[in-house]
């Protein structure tokens, strides 16, 4: 179960630096994703129960699919997308 005491956003990342994660609240998060020399953003509002097990699993950092990202990081994965649909 999800900690209500957490402060967010939280950010995340994929081992590789392939995702980038902020997770806003228990029930909804930002994915920037980088494919190449593409990247893709997603905005994630949890409405079925594995959505909020995904989130829940990536705050926990479950299975090892996530390890702890900075502000700094997703932001710098945030400009490049900007910079990408100027």
């Amino acid at each position: 179960m999800v900690n209500e005491t957490l402060e967010y956003p939280i950010y995340r990342k994929y081992v590789g630096d392939r995702s980038f994660f902020r997770i806003d609240s228990p029930k909804s998060f930002e994915e920037i994703q980088i494919m190449g020399s593409k990247l893709f953003k997603y905005q994630v509002l949890a409405k079925t129960l594995p959505d909020f097990h995904l989130i829940n699993d990536m705050i926990q950092k479950e299975n090892d699919h996530w390890v702890e990202a900075s502000k700094e990081e997703f932001d710098n994965a945030n400009k490049r997308y900007q910079m990408q649909i100027i």
